[in-house]
């Protein structure tokens, strides 16, 4: 029976709640053709309530023998409808975050184009671009070592546009920016991944990598708040990126899900509620100070001061009319 309503439900498109319903409509619409012979007497004609009640027990002792099967058939059925779900579920997790991850990759190229047409890169830190070229690097080692490509393959994009944001930072790079410091730690990021996944065995190097992706992969997306304290100090969010920032949100949330849902790995979820909380957190600064870029102090104190305290504040010469008649006596005198 099992098999029949679920090939039917196949076949027909009948969802489990619609088959379900149809048949307990099935079931009542029997009970009261039969009630007669279950009770074995004639029902009293002159009783409405009486009638209603040998109805009920009738169709209640018609369904209690079917109720362990209909109960069984129904966790069948919505054991078959959730294993579609979950299937339905991994299948979109598996392939939304690295679309989104692309995505990630892609959004700094806004701030390249303004480094171009400005000459500078200002207050913006380096550290979120060399930290691509380093988290590229280790998860493709990870997926490598894995063999799983929604992991590896989309790192590739991380390691190739990484390097090009870092040489564009570089050639416009402004002169209190730090530079020196970033490179060296993703360089040495990218030997120690390598050089584990060649000299460890595959289930030591796995460990090290994934240990040090939770760190690198927070690192990454916390790179913005680099620049808080020039955020605090002009009150203004122009230095962290809001593209970068809104994307990683939804990245981080999407890998969340696949590494907790789909591959139940620490070393996957772990890092993005960490990158999570920091794209909140810089989200947060965007919407508390704005994108606007920070008033020059100048103008700032300018603005601040009120116009009769700089009156006042400037002293009156007095005497200057006194010289200067002095001055013409003199004149006249020597002429």
């Amino acid at each position: 029976l099992e098999i029949m309503i679920q090939n039917r439900m196949r076949t027909s498109g009948c969802s489990a709640s619609r088959l379900s319903r149809r048949m307990l409509r099935t079931a009542a619409g029997c009970a009261p053709l039969c009630s007669t012979r279950l009770l074995g007497r004639k029902q009293p004609e002159d009783s409405t309530l009486h009638r209603a009640g040998q109805q009920r027990r009738a169709i209640s002792g018609m369904l209690e023998p079917l109720m362990p099967e209909a109960a069984s058939l129904t966790g069948a059925i919505f054991t078959e409808s959730q294993h579609v779900l979950d299937e339905r579920m991994a299948h979109f997790l598996s392939v939304a975050p690295p679309i989104l991850l692309q995505v990630v990759f892609l959004s700094p190229l806004p701030a390249v184009k303004q480094f171009r047409d400005t000459g500078t890169t200002g207050n913006v830190s380096m550290m979120p671009y060399t930290m691509m070229v380093a988290n590229g690097t280790l998860w493709f080692t990870y997926g490598a070592l894995l063999s799983n490509p929604t992991i590896m393959l989309p790192n590739i994009t991380a390691i190739v546009m990484g390097t090009g944001y870092c040489a564009a930072f570089w050639r416009y790079r402004s002169p209190q920016a730090s530079v020196a410091p970033y490179v060296g730690a993703s360089a040495s990021i990218c030997a120690l991944v390598i050089g584990s996944a060649m000299i460890l065995p595959p289930a030591d190097a796995k460990s090290v990598i994934g240990y040090l992706g939770c760190g690198v992969c927070a690192a990454m997306f916390a790179g913005p708040l680099a620049s808080m304290q020039s955020v605090l100090r002009d009150r203004s969010a122009a230095s962290l990126p809001i593209g970068f920032t809104l994307f990683s949100t939804l990245n981080t949330t999407a890998w969340l899900g696949y590494g907790a849902l789909v591959l139940h790995d620490p070393f996957i979820w772990l890092p993005n509620v960490l990158g999570l909380g920091s794209s909140l957190t810089q989200i947060g600064l965007i919407a508390r100070f704005g994108t606007a870029p920070p008033m020059p102090f100048s103008e700032l104190s300018s603005s601040s001061e009120p116009k009769e305290a700089i009156q006042i504040a400037e002293p009156k010469d007095t005497e200057a009319p006194v010289r200067s008649e002095r001055m013409n006596a003199r004149l006249r005198a020597e002429a």
